[in-house]
Formats: structure tokens, C-alpha cells, sequence
């Protein structure tokens, strides 16, 4: 397997690594040794193609990008072909939560 996987530089990349692990097959694995691809890139392509769906705000900018979007985004930079069911999210307690902060979640305030 690739070794790029084996050091993910943060969380993101984490969450690549995982999902792609699975997905990997002889001719991706070629792709990326002979691209030279890393979950670095990957992560920049998905943040580069996300600008264009930026909203201007005071604090510079933010886009909102939907998972299977993202994951998209990640199986072609990989080269990974067909359509793949995007990993579950489950509940992780965020560093915030475990220093005993409040965990709100806004967007259900609107529903």
C-alpha cells in the first residue's frame, strides 16, 4: 500500500486516508507514485476548487461544501473512479467539548 497514507498531517487528511485506503486498487496506487500525489495536495485541490463557492465575509471568506462534494473532489484527484458511498460522521467529542465547552449545533436552531 502507498505510504503516503501512513502519515496524515492532521484530522482532514486523516479523514482522506481513511477513506481512500479502500478504494485504493493496483492502477491508483500507480497514479499516485507516478503523480507524486499526497494528502497535502488532495487537501489543496479540495480548498482551491471550494473558493469558487466562497461567500465574502468579515472575517475574509467561507464555503459550504457538502460531503459527497468534498469526497468527489478526493476521488478524482486520486484518480479513483465510480461513485462511492461517503464515510459516516459519527459523533467525535471535538477538543472544545472535552474541555467541558457547551457543543450547540446552530444550523438545528432554523429548522
Amino acid at each position: 500500500m502507498t505510504k503516503i497514507l501512513d502519515n496524515p498531517a492532521n484530522e482532514m487528511e486523516k479523514e482522506i486516508a481513511e477513506y481512500i485506503k479502500p478504494l485504493l486498487t493496483p492502477e491508483v496506487e500507480e497514479k499516485i507514485e507516478k503523480d507524486k500525489l499526497t494528502l497535502g495536495g488532495c487537501l489543496k485541490s479540495c480548498y482551491d476548487k471550494g473558493k469558487k463557492y466562497q461567500v465574502k465575509t468579515k472575517g475574509g471568506g467561507i464555503a459550504r461544501i457538502s460531503e459527497e462534494q468534498h469526497f468527489k473532489w478526493v476521488r478524482e484527484y486520486f484518480g479513483i473512479k465510480g461513485t462511492v458511498p461517503v464515510p459516516s460522521q459519527e459523533e467525535k467529542p471535538t477538543e472544545a467539548a472535552k474541555n467541558g465547552a457547551l457543543n450547540i449545533d446552530l444550523d438545528s436552531l432554523f429548522d
